[in-house]
C-alpha cells in the first residue's frame, strides 16, 4: 500500500473518532460542537502524534530491561482449588484506579478475570482493599 493511501485512512479514521467522541460529549455533557475545520485539525493533530510517537518506537534499541531477581513468585493453589490474584493500578492524571482480578488453577491456567474502573479512590491502600473486595464478590 502506497505511502498516501496509508495517510487517507489514518486521517479518515481519526476523524471518525474525533466525530465519535464529540458527539458523545454532545449527548453526554451538553458541548457545544466545534466548526468542521476544529475537527479536522484534531485528527490531524493526532495523526501526528501517533506517527511521531510510531517513529521514534522504531528508532529505539530494544535491550532487555534489567529486572532485579526476587524471591517472590506466583505458587499454584493445591489441586482441585482454585487462587484468586487482585491488584489495583493508579491514579492516573485524573485520579482514576484500575482495578483487576484472575482467577486460575493449579496449573496456572487462567479461569476468569475481571477488571473495574473507580474514579476516585483516597489512596493505594483503599484500591489494594476495594479490589479484593471485588475480586472476592467476582468469585
Amino acid at each position: 500500500m502506497a505511502y498516501e493511501d496509508n495517510c487517507t485512512i489514518q486521517l479518515v479514521f481519526a476523524i471518525c473518532y474525533e466525530l465519535w467522541t464529540l458527539r458523545n460529549k454532545r449527548c453526554f455533557d451538553g458541548i457545544t460542537l466545534p466548526s468542521p475545520e476544529m475537527v479536522s485539525q484534531r485528527a490531524c493533530a493526532a495523526v501526528s502524534s501517533f506517527n511521531d510517537a510510531s517513529n521514534f518506537l522504531q528508532n529505539q534499541s530494544y535491550l532487555p530491561i534489567p529486572m532485579p531477581h526476587s524471591a517472590v513468585r506466583w505458587l499454584p493453589p493445591c489441586p482441585g482449588h482454585y487462587k484468586l490474584n487482585v491488584d489495583a493500578a493508579g491514579p492516573d492524571e485524573s485520579g482514576s484506579w484500575g482495578l483487576a482480578a484472575v482467577v486460575q488453577d493449579s496449573n496456572g491456567v487462567v479461569m476468569t478475570a475481571a477488571c473495574w474502573y473507580h474514579l476516585s479512590l483516597p489512596n493505594s491502600d483503599a484500591a489494594e482493599g476495594l479490589t479484593m473486595l471485588l475480586g472476592v464478590k467476582f468469585c
